[in-house]
């Protein structure tokens, strides 16, 4: 088989790896799931994986010492790094999840989804996108697991997606030069999931 690109996703001991893993090699990609700094250096694609809470991320992060291995990989505009869920949230400055430093990787932070009622929160289930663009079709439904959205420096010139939740526009996807962010799962997204991540991969 003719692969496309070399896809890394990161190790940091929890994540449904296996899931992403397989979802990802049907659209022809060799992936391996790594926290070597050497493979991750030499792969194409980095995938930060979102299992967990932005503290426990950030701890696996630094106890492993890849700070300056995601930072370098980001900086490379041949190369593409993208987080799903947490792993998205975790490319921010800050988290009040934890109320954690973050990998600064786009100017942003993230907070609790405001609420008046707590069975409220976590957003759980498939939503639709608002502004659908070239990733996302009329009726793209994606699956989401989350109590914390991100909110992105407007002065950054990214490409944004929300979803609209309890009367709140909810950060979906961003786009910033080589750095994406998915706050839904599309390994747990269906036809729609895969969809997005050919486009995303092969963009």
């Amino acid at each position: 088989m003719s692969y496309k690109k070399k896809i890394c996703i990161l190790e940091l001991g929890v994540g449904n790896f296996v899931s992403i893993k397989g979802r990802i090699e049907k659209l022809e990609y060799k992936v391996m799931i790594s926290d070597k700094p050497k493979i991750i250096d030499n792969s194409d694609i980095l995938i930060i994986p979102g299992v967990g809470s932005a503290k426990f991320l950030m701890k696996k992060i630094h106890d492993k010492k890849l700070i300056l291995s995601i930072k370098k990989f980001s900086k490379n505009k041949t190369k593409k790094i993208i987080g799903f869920c947490a792993g998205m949230q975790i490319m921010s400055k800050y988290s009040e999840e934890g109320n954690v430093k973050c990998l600064s990787l786009i100017n942003s932070k993230v907070i609790k989804i405001k609420t008046k009622n707590s069975w409220e929160i976590p957003n759980i289930g498939f939503r639709t996108i608002l502004n659908k663009k070239k990733y996302f079709k009329d009726s793209s439904n994606f699956y989401f697991n989350h109590s914390f959205k991100m909110i992105v420096n407007k002065k950054i010139a990214a490409k944004k997606f929300y979803i609209n939740y309890l009367k709140q526009k909810i950060l979906a996807m961003f786009i910033y030069k080589n750095i994406y962010g998915i706050q839904f799962h599309p390994e747990r997204s269906g036809k729609n999931g895969l969809d997005l991540l050919n486009k995303v991969l092969d963009n």
